[in-house]
């Protein structure tokens, strides 16, 4: 099969359009239709549905995706092959973004410091999204939380560690450094991060019981926005604690002291695949050294 049909497909169903596809493979539009055409003729099936504002996969496209990846992921294999250059095999990483901001930067400098060396991608993701990830096959190891307040699902997996959470605020708001309760917290904005993140799905949860459903809560996309405004005296949030530890200790933040605060389990999750190579057993060896290192294997779950 021709791989330029394969990366086509991929490349439409992550923009969704024609037009885009054809600006990132640099192919005139015609040849992304083209593509298609010979695709779903040569297996004698639909893959997208077009509709006015994007192309959607049908049950026989979502079949085909974590197929392509595979198939595209093993030539790619097969000729760094004979490059002494490429530097070993390539692991996809995909955690949260705090665990990619303050635990897999370690992780990649110790890697690359490996004979041979081991390159790592990362891409930052919640729960969901990682799980599936490694279902379709475009990641091999995923960091996820799993809280215990959780009413979802649990998450089958590896315990590594655990990222114990804090309330943190302006330095000179009124419960700065004081020990509170649910419902008085529940009396302030608070600001966390979007849906589908764990813990804050759960501090929600927790806030909406304590205020009769009239908590008043914002959702941000990134945790840098809400350090942010929590540091302008906007509202409250409840956050990892390794995220601010700096800013409190130079004084741009301060901590509320909550009782039963969820301390999210990590999981660690590989790709179940006849195909996953030692070095994915190296990589989660290393992650595995690094929560040791810092504690969070024994820290206590609430």
């Amino acid at each position: 099969m021709d791989t330029r049909l394969l990366r086509t497909f991929l490349s439409l169903h992550t923009t969704g359009s024609f037009t885009a596809t054809a600006q990132e493979l640099a192919y005139a539009q015609s040849t992304v239709t083209a593509h298609i055409q010979a695709l779903e003729q040569r297996l004698g099936v639909r893959l997208f549905d077009r509709l006015p504002s994007r192309t959607l996969l049908t049950a026989h496209g979502r079949h085909l995706l974590p197929i392509a990846r595979q198939m595209l992921e093993l030539v790619e294999r097969a000729e760094r092959i004979g490059d002494p250059a490429a530097g070993g095999h390539q692991v996809r990483i995909i955690a949260p973004g705090t665990i990619c901001g303050h635990r897999l930067p370690q992780a990649a400098s110790i890697l690359r410091g490996q004979e041979p060396p081991v390159q790592i991608s990362v891409a930052a993701a919640g729960t969901a999204r990682a799980l599936e990830a490694l279902g379709e096959g475009s990641a091999d190891v995923a960091l996820v939380f799993d809280c215990e307040w959780s009413p979802g699902a649990r998450v089958e997996g590896e315990r590594v560690g655990a990222e114990p959470l804090t309330v943190i605020c302006a330095p000179s708001h009124p419960l700065a450094g004081r020990r509170v309760g649910w419902q008085r917290l529940a009396e302030h904005e608070f600001m966390l991060l979007e849906e589908g993140c764990s813990y804050s799905d759960v501090v929600a949860g927790r806030l909406a019981m304590a205020a009769r459903g009239r908590a008043r809560v914002s959702r941000f996309g990134n945790i840098d926005a809400v350090r942010a405004c929590v540091a302008a005296g906007l509202g409250l949030s409840v956050v990892p604690r390794v995220t601010v530890a700096d800013a409190v200790r130079d004084g741009r933040l301060a901590t509320i002291e909550a009782p039963g605060l969820p301390s999210p389990r990590v999981l660690l999750v590989a790709r179940e695949s006849e195909d996953v190579e030692p070095v994915t057993d190296r990589v989660s060896e290393v992650l595995r050294e690094i929560f040791r290192a810092a504690g969070d294997a024994r820290a206590p779950v609430t």
